[in-house]
């Protein structure tokens, strides 16, 4: 057995047997490693002899080693570098997912009733002047409580496979009777400011959409498009009249959300003068807005002319609209007219010229109906309105609005797709608000 310990002659003894040259600190062998790789190695094929310099081999090995790692980076690493600094500094909008979380806010249960929160916003006109170059709008949360009724449920067992599903396909049938439908929103408001105006006005928001996860706000005077967040407005697009290249500011009026877009439109009536004189159709163009925040100018003439045509107006009668959705589950385009006429555009007569006309519109425009949401009230003009999520778009809340003879006031109501009411318009403010939410 090898003892642990050794005595320094015998390590004297050892050194001087492995050959170590502890004064040079050459190790054993060291001049005689040096002196093989600086021959050169020989190597006979045939008649000839090929000679091989091992040091100058690793060497340039070494070198282009080093080319490539230096290629590498300077071409791949500046990809990463470029990568890094969009994620720093781009808006979260280019995120390549779309959120479509909707609403923003869970919908709550108390017993067989569902609470769901929605939001208005105010388009104040001249009342929005809150300063020297400062605007306001007045954001209000409210909640819409319905009562579901399952009493009526049909069974389909001619076409039930092997498993059960719900209404589309025809296995199980639910009829949904909402016998109790309230709105509450109090009158306590959410100011919120921008230092943007176009003509010493500004703010002047004239509709709510959820797009990509987040809550979005037009403003008819500037053509910006605001996002709403932490109680203020963040400006994300300007948007310009009719084709995109003009430099007044796009009147936007109602926006809806189809497939990854958001569309913005107008009034979908020819720009003229107070006694109706035709200036230009640029509030006939629509806006399709993606994610990016890139924004496609389509002319939507035909279509808003197909319109009036499927209820008998042709010129110089015209439709106005500030409340358009797309349906998904319905695939219809569906509007809420605010104004329409057979007679010329006059600004004074137009007050007295509201509607409660509901028309669906394929996605082309060439199947076109009409049917009416209760009793017209000639100074009320629908607004805005939104599908209550999980409806299958069957169930609508709107805003109407009344301006006349300096009066100004709000509405809500609670309709259904054929145009049944259940909820009569109920006054929620002595101010003009344009926009409406589940938030």
């Amino acid at each position: 057995m090898m003892s642990r310990s050794k005595s320094a002659s015998s390590l004297v003894n050892m050194e001087g047997a492995t050959g170590w040259d502890w004064r040079s600190n050459t190790p054993p062998g060291g001049r005689d490693w040096r002196a093989a790789i600086s021959t050169p190695l020989a190597y006979r094929i045939g008649n000839s002899t090929v000679h091989f310099r091992p040091h100058l081999i690793l060497v340039s090995s070494i070198i282009i080693v080093a080319i490539i790692l230096l290629f590498y980076s300077s071409f791949g690493g500046r990809k990463r570098s470029i990568h890094v600094l969009r994620d720093n500094l781009e808006h979260d909008h280019l995120h390549t997912e779309l959120n479509t979380r909707y609403p923003l806010s869970d919908i709550l249960y108390s017993g067989d009733t569902k609470i769901y929160k929605i939001a208005i916003i105010s388009d104040l006109d001249t009342d929005s002047a809150a300063g020297d170059n400062k605007w306001k709008s007045y954001l209000r949360y409210g909640e819409l409580r319905i009562k579901m009724d399952y009493s009526r449920v049909e069974v389909n067992t001619r076409l039930i496979l092997y498993s059960i599903t719900l209404c589309r396909y025809g296995e199980l049938r639910i009829k949904m009777d909402y016998s109790r439908v309230e709105v509450n929103i109090p009158e306590k408001s959410l100011e919120l400011f921008s230092n943007l105006g176009a003509g010493g006005r500004g703010m002047e928001l004239s509709e709510l959409s959820v797009y990509n996860g987040k809550l979005y706000s037009l403003d008819d005077r500037t053509g910006v498009v605001y996002q709403i967040q932490d109680g203020g407005v963040i400006p994300w697009l300007i948007l310009s009249d009719g084709p995109g290249n003009q430099t007044k500011a796009f009147k936007s009026e109602w926006s809806t959300v189809k497939g990854d877009d958001l569309w913005v439109g107008g009034l979908g009536k020819e720009w003229t003068t107070q006694d109706g004189k035709v200036l230009n159709t640029h509030p006939m163009f629509v806006k399709k807005i993606n994610r990016k925040g890139e924004v496609e100018h389509i002319d939507w003439t035909d279509n808003y002319l197909a319109l009036r045509e499927t209820l008998g107006i042709l010129p110089p009668g015209y439709m106005i609209h500030e409340a358009v959705s797309w349906s998904p589950a319905l695939e219809r385009w569906v509007f809420l007219p605010r104004r329409a006429s057979k007679e010329r555009y006059d600004d004074v007569e137009d007050e007295r010229r509201g509607t409660n006309l509901m028309i669906l519109a394929d996605e082309n425009f060439q199947h076109i109906e009409s049917r009416t949401v209760g009793e017209i009230v000639p100074t009320h003009g629908f607004s805005s309105f939104k599908f209550l999520p999980g409806s299958n778009d069957e169930i609508i809340i709107a805003l109407k609005s009344e301006e006349f003879e300096g009066k100004i006031s709000s509405y809500v109501m609670v309709f259904n797709i054929q145009g049944k009411i259940l909820l009569p318009e109920q006054k929620i403010a002595d101010k003009k608000f344009e926009g409406i939410e589940f938030v």
